[in-house]
């Protein structure tokens, strides 16, 4: 058995692409026998076994999105401290550059003699890439820090080779496909059979709402020219951009907002979905929201980003140039004009996602911590004792 600390760098309290991967590797790890405890930062109430919070968070504005992090900082000599009381064999920080925590973490296992694993989970926007340039020599020590480091894409990669090159592991963020596979598809929930066509992210410019909401009119007005069904849209989840979204819908008609969502939910909603659509403008490392999808079988498209790119390859969905209504409205014609595309793209959806199952993710972090371990000279054989099959 291993002792595991996972520190999260976001608000444990509220929900986000980070925050699961961390649940859900912890949820894997102890399903294979070690004992994991989670680290982070919280700004209500958590009543969560093995979740240890170390201070409140709060808002900031981060790559084109919104942040929790935490507050105050914690000091290192209280981080190397808490690690060794612990006996942790390893700290594995998400996000290492990102929160006060994280940093706090790093250095503070590191100080402790403590083998740290760091994966980069961010993809810089356009906008935000200058700031890690600006900040490089505050940065480098940090990394420099971590005796072996994870990206989850070749695109975070890239963003975190700005601060520091080298050698990183190349692992992808894992998805327990369970739940998602074992959903039964019913793509036309409309009483009245017509189409769906979903949209399932924080309500912000940076994951496209707004543009698919542009592209709208333009859809309807060539699937009603083909005389093909016009497709009832779904938007959910919360943001800045709600009000807007809200006067959008109200002014085009034949739109759901459903706000904030459960998990339970989003798995109905995707089964239930005709076509996944994110028209994300950028900043995406990989994009889970695509893999769930996938996992369910519902047909994506999603904007050509970098990260996007990742995820989709020839055969499982459909990209279009991002920031483009027009592109957009015609994907989406496309793909709704094709019954035989939207089975195959499923198919192949469905086949792909196996590489994202926690079996295979998680042994193959598994498989860094025990290279972090070895190289403090401890042996270490865990990773092999866990099983590729599994599922958290």
């Amino acid at each position: 058995m291993m002792k595991i600390a996972l520190v999260s760098p976001y608000d444990w309290s509220h929900p986000g692409g980070v925050r699961n991967h961390i649940r859900e590797l912890a949820a894997y790890l102890r399903g294979a026998g070690h004992k994991v405890t989670v680290v982070t930062s919280a700004s209500a109430p958590v009543d969560e076994a093995g979740v240890m919070v170390v201070g409140d968070a709060f808002t900031v504005p981060l790559n084109g999105s919104i942040a929790r992090l935490n507050y105050p900082t914690p000091r290192l000599r209280q981080m190397a401290q808490l690690f060794l009381s612990a006996r942790f064999d390893v700290v594995h920080i998400h996000e290492p550059l990102v929160a006060p925590l994280t940093i706090a973490c790093t250095l503070g296992a590191r100080a402790a003699a403590i083998p740290v694993v760091g994966t980069f989970h961010a993809a810089a926007s356009p906008n935000a890439a200058w700031i890690y340039d600006l900040a490089r020599p505050v940065l480098r020590p940090i990394c420099a820090a971590l005796t072996e480091r994870i990206a989850v894409s070749p695109v975070a990669l890239e963003t975190i080779a700005r601060v520091y090159p080298g050698h990183y592991h190349i692992i992808p963020n894992g998805l327990n496909l369970a739940p998602f596979q074992a959903a039964q598809r019913h793509p036309s929930p409309c009483a009245d059979g017509r189409p769906t066509i979903l949209f399932l992210g924080r309500l912000e410019p940076r994951k496209g709402a707004t543009e698919l909401l542009a592209a709208l009119p333009r859809l309807r007005a060539s699937l009603a020219l083909a005389h093909l069904p016009l497709p009832h849209v779904v938007i959910a989840g919360d943001g800045p951009e709600r009000d807007i979204c809200q006067e959008l819908a109200e002014k085009l008609g034949d739109i759901t907002l459903a706000g904030t969502i459960t998990d339970a939910e989003k798995i109905r909603l995707l089964a239930g979905a005709t076509l996944f659509c994110a028209p994300a403008l950028g900043g995406e490392s990989q994009g889970i929201v695509l893999l769930e999808a996938m996992a369910v079988g519902t047909p994506v498209i999603a904007s050509d980003i970098p990260g996007y790119r990742t995820v989709i390859t020839p055969g499982t969905g459909m990209l279009v140039p991002p920031r483009d209504p027009s592109a957009l409205a015609s994907g989406l014609h496309r793909a709704l004009a094709d019954a035989t595309w939207q089975r195959t793209v499923a198919l192949e959806g469905r086949r792909a996602i196996q590489r994202y199952d926690w079996g295979t993710v998680g042994h193959e972090i598994s498989s860094v911590y025990c290279q972090a371990i070895q190289q403090r000279g401890v042996a270490a054989t865990f990773a092999e004792s866990l099983p590729r099959g599994y599922n958290a």
